[in-house]
């Protein structure tokens, strides 16, 4: 006897190999098998009739799936088998009813005959006929069902929505491992390539899309400074976290995490970055109100106007807030070493006027959210700002929820607004000294450079809180400056430049 179940054990082992985990040599062991599925299984999670409605759903709920989590056979052989009598046997798994589980153990007793091993045949049953046996058993037992059929085909009924989420999760994992062995054809390169090219399909409209076109993309929008999360090529679905970082190559990965993470941050309402040059952090502050305190330097400052607080006033930048000054020097100062003085005259003017044309155009206006410049080219007058996702409208420059803002009247979708001259219309001088006079100022106190960012040619230094005339560089101690001196307070860009000209 025990030289027959030896044998058993070890037709067994040479079969299904790791799969076995042998307790007692000979005698007692589990095996580990997976159902296998001819088509598609109906997997159903029905309302049970008992005391705990909040886990379940109302109503049934359904998926379709191809992979079902392993069940165990424990066998337990006596000493008398296979010559009198059956060894002990029962099957289990995370998703399997116990009381059906009894019942197909008993079902796999009865396919014993005495003098013939019998476990061989158990396994083949269980791999083959258990799901379309499940399916029978569980459509008669409408105590524990409710008795509905809910569909042809076989079904697997489940009672909890922890059986139905893992069989669905082991379902995707298998399906990912056969997608990864095989051969595929890219849906945005169209190449054929193995599965370990690709990503993951996506699960929202299944195409698939390998490494190289995802790192290209992602490459892309880092390059071009776009912050909202990558989204499949096809459809809305967000590619994960984890995909990405599994990839991207790291110094890309980091900074994607960067850009996304600035855009998060910057997206807090009442998120604003403290004005003075030498610190520069980020505080949190009354999204209703336009007074901040930097948490950093402790620098009370307003809000629009990115000057020390001046009360409760009107600030006199309320339409019209760019930072543009820290952008422009930053940029010009990068490649300076590398480059010839005509070359970085050259470029020093281009820059200088493409901060003009922004400061001057009409077509060119600020996120009433982050302040972030935006150009409109044509189209509604819905806007949507690619630095903090806010909807605005271009005619009140106000947030928005959508096109129903517009169907209240106030403001139209097509709005033809009239085009006020802009700097297309000015001849613009070359000197990029007299460009850089025109958008900057030194303070003659510290000799810090502050920008003029709306009409107003009255300057606040934000590192000294000095006070001078952006028009004549001399200390402006009150609006009396305007007219003993002979300076215009309010000027705009057009007319600076014209000021400058005839000073040439």
């Amino acid at each position: 006897m025990a030289s027959e179940q030896q044998e058993e054990l070890e037709t067994l082992m040479s079969i299904y190999g790791d799969k076995i985990t042998v307790i007692t040599q000979g005698k007692e062991y589990i095996v580990q098998l997976e159902p296998h599925l001819s088509s598609a299984l109906q997997l159903v999670l029905k309302r049970q009739t008992v005391d705990v409605p909040q886990q379940l759903p109302s109503e049934p709920k359904s998926a379709q799936i191809a992979h079902l989590s392993p069940v165990s056979l424990y066998v337990r052989c006596p000493l008398d088998y296979p010559a009198l009598r059956h060894p002990e046997c029962h099957i289990s798994a995370p998703w399997l009813d116990p009381e059906l589980a009894t019942v197909v153990s008993k079902k796999l007793k009865e396919k014993f005959t005495p003098g013939n091993v019998v476990v061989f045949e158990w396994i083949c049953y269980i791999q083959e006929e258990l799901v379309s046996e499940l399916s029978k058993l569980q459509n008669s037992t409408p105590a524990a069902y409710d008795g509905r059929d809910s569909g042809s085909g076989p079904q697997l009924f489940v009672r909890s929505n922890s059986q139905y989420d893992d069989l669905i999760a082991c379902d995707q994992q298998r399906a990912y491992m056969e997608f990864f062995q095989s051969a595929h054809t890219c849906d945005v390169c169209f190449k054929d390539l193995p599965g370990e090219s690709f990503c993951e399909p996506c699960r929202g409209c299944h195409i698939v899309v390998c490494k190289s076109c995802l790192i290209q993309s992602c490459k892309s929008r880092v390059d071009s400074g776009l912050t909202t999360v990558m989204k499949c090529v096809n459809c809305d679905n967000i590619l994960s976290d984890i995909m990405l970082n599994g990839i991207l190559p790291t110094e890309l990965y980091n900074r994607y995490a960067h850009l996304i993470e600035e855009s998060q941050l910057d997206s807090i309402p009442g998120m604003v970055y403290c004005p003075r040059p030498r610190c520069n952090k980020r505080t949190v502050s009354d999204p209703k109100e336009s007074l901040a305190v930097c948490s950093s330097c402790s620098l009370p400052f307003c809000k629009l106007c990115r000057q020390v607080y001046h009360g409760t006033g009107p600030c006199p930048a309320l339409q019209k807030v760019m930072d543009l000054p820290s952008v422009a020097t930053a940029d010009a100062s990068k490649p300076a070493k590398q480059e010839s003085r005509e070359v970085k005259q050259e470029r020093q003017i281009e820059e200088y006027k493409s901060v003009l044309w922004m400061r001057c155009s009409t077509d060119v206006k600020a996120c009433p959210k982050c302040s972030f410049p935006i150009q409109k080219n044509g189209g509604c007058n819905k806007m949507h700002c690619a630095k903090c996702n806010a909807l605005f409208c271009w005619a009140c420059l106000r947030e928005i929820d959508g096109y129903g803002h517009f169907s209240l009247g106030t403001c139209e979708l097509f709005q033809n607004q009239p085009q006020e001259a802009g700097l297309k219309d000015v001849t613009t001088p070359d000197d990029p000294q007299l460009l850089k006079d025109l958008l900057f100022s030194y303070c003659p106190r510290c000799g810090q450079m502050e920008g003029k960012e709306t009409k107003n040619n009255w300057i606040h230094c934000r590192n000294c809180q000095f006070q001078f005339c952006h028009l004549c560089k001399e200390a402006c101690y009150g609006l009396w400056h305007f007219n003993e001196y002979g300076c215009t307070r309010m000027t705009s860009m057009e007319q600076d430049i014209e000021t400058f000209k005839r000073k040439t």
